[in-house]
């Protein structure tokens, strides 16, 4: 059956009175061809029907890692699904609602350094709420992400609230003569939080956050592509490094996920402490 999203074709016909079903495996496809034939709408249906579902969202942990920490466990967690995105890692379970909430339980506690949100939250609305609860201001100095960071946070209707602004400081000359970075390698966790301490104090916010890394498809002065660095400043400075994978584009958008989630989850922490 033709897939109106990629090339792999869906496969559906009896063996032995028995149903099979083989779907393409890239994520994209396999929703193209659920969501957008007809035959695959009629599949959700039949698959779904009586049953409630639980999506558990992470981020910061790759796919590889999820599965090494889970596999202990699959047989208490019933069948579930690994939806990599570009905002983290998916798990998507199904069952009766008494079941999932004890998954939930479980996971919570299992996984609490890495899971954002659940089924429908957006990374950017949770951290929103959590900025304006706090009446906390932010600003952005974005490198690689080219101003992906920014436009998340202003998707929130109402994020005037609590964004003050943001600088595009693509080139290394803007980051040394707006942002006043001393730091020479601009691949680094010493130039990121260079940026996210000066882009604060320059629009006079509660919190900095910045970015600066190799989208590709190109080395950068022998730095690989993907190669990604996040600063915060805050109560404190930090700093993160991360390594992303896929196309240009995916890896800009990973980025500016990545560190609204290391933010949410470092002011949430904050303030469940204070």
């Amino acid at each position: 059956m033709k897939n109106p999203k990629g090339k792999a074709p869906a496969q559906i016909g009896y063996y032995q009175d028995v149903l099979i079903i083989i779907l393409p495996g890239v994520p994209y496809e396999i929703e193209g061809f659920l969501n957008e034939s007809e035959i695959g709408k009629t599949l959700i249906d039949v698959i779904e029907e009586g049953y409630d579902f639980l999506i558990i969202k992470t981020n910061g942990i790759y796919e590889t890692k999820l599965r090494e920490i889970l596999l202990p466990h699959y047989e208490n967690l019933g069948f579930f699904g690994y939806l990599p995105r570009n905002d983290g890692v998916y798990l998507k379970f199904k069952g009766n609602k008494e079941k999932l909430n004890e998954i939930k339980s479980f996971l919570d506690n299992l996984l609490k350094d890495y899971i954002w949100g659940y089924n429908d939250d957006k990374i950017e609305v949770l951290l929103g709420n959590l900025l304006k609860r706090n009446n906390l201001k932010i600003s952005v100095a974005e490198s690689f992400t080219g101003g992906k960071v920014s436009n998340l946070i202003t998707s929130v209707p109402g994020s005037s609230s609590y964004f003050k602004g943001s600088i595009i400081a693509y080139n290394k000359d803007i980051k040394k003569n707006i942002l006043n970075v001393q730091t020479e390698n601009i691949y680094s966790k010493d130039c990121v939080i260079e940026m996210a301490e000066n882009v604060k104090k320059l629009f006079n916010s509660d919190i900095g956050i910045s970015t600066s890394g190799v989208a590709g498809p190109d080395k950068d002065d022998n730095i690989d592509v993907g190669t990604c660095f996040f600063g915060i400043s805050f109560k404190e400075n930090l700093a993160f490094e991360y390594r992303f994978s896929g196309t240009r584009t995916a890896i800009i958008e990973k980025g500016a996920y990545f560190i609204l989630y290391k933010l949410y989850k470092y002011l949430l922490h904050n303030s469940q402490n204070d």
